[in-house]
């Protein structure tokens, strides 16, 4: 079994890019993604209705966007995915000039987390025709912070994840014309990943955006939660 407690995804499914981000956790296990549309693109982890006295001594981790999607000061499109509230410090520094992986290596330097908690994130935009892709860490534990950058295959994706931030594997994805379909996907890209809540995708289709989401049904999160 695998306990990813956080990943991050960047891919192709098909043709057109995407960033995902899948949540699990075992100690607070009553969360949800909602989309959220307003200037942005925005998906948030939001309590689920009904336990939101759960997670009462921890609002910061109840509301935050995991996924952005936007336009940069250049007006092409980029997306943001991160494990906290450091995506919305990325997307603003991107929308006001900063090219997007140097957004997100700064983030990462101001974000460094916590010991047994490394912060992970990710960025796909339009440059110059092409659509770049980048994965960034900052781990205390391994004491290693790193941006990299990854060419976007077709029906591929590159994955990190926060208990072992060492692994940047390759993984194959197939096409989805639905983005909740493709967030689903995600909560189930590796063989026995555990504690899994929910995921979260925004893809560029034709430089327009997509978001989709997929919650892990409550009774599911039970039989194990509430052990």
């Amino acid at each position: 079994m695998v306990y990813t407690a956080r990943l991050v995804v960047i891919g192709k499914t098909g043709t057109d890019p995407f960033v995902g981000f899948v949540l699990a956790s075992g100690s607070l296990p009553y969360r949800r993604m909602e989309i959220k549309e307003c200037l942005d693109k925005k998906i948030y982890v939001l309590p689920r209705e009904g336990y939101e006295r759960y997670n009462i001594d921890y609002p910061e981790v109840d509301n935050y966007a995991c996924i952005i999607g936007s336009k940069t000061s250049l007006e092409r499109p980029f997306i943001s995915g991160f494990n906290g509230h450091m995506c919305k410090r990325c997307a603003d520094n991107i929308k006001d000039g900063m090219r997007p992986e140097m957004a997100l290596d700064s983030t990462l330097f101001e974000f460094r987390g916590a010991p047994k908690d490394a912060r992970i994130g990710g960025v796909v935009y339009f440059d110059n025709e092409n659509y770049l892709g980048f994965l960034g860490i900052n781990d205390r534990d391994r004491m290693e912070k790193r941006v990299k950058g990854h060419k976007l295959e077709d029906n591929s994706a590159r994955l990190i994840y926060v208990t072992d931030t060492s692994d940047e594997r390759k993984v194959e994805v197939p096409y989805f014309n639905n983005a909740s379909d493709l967030a689903k996907f995600l909560t189930q890209i590796m063989p026995g990943m555990e504690k899994v809540l929910a995921g979260g995708v925004c893809v560029l289709r034709e430089k327009e955006m997509e978001l989709g989401v997929h919650n892990i049904p409550i009774g599911d999160i039970n039989k194990w939660a509430k052990k």
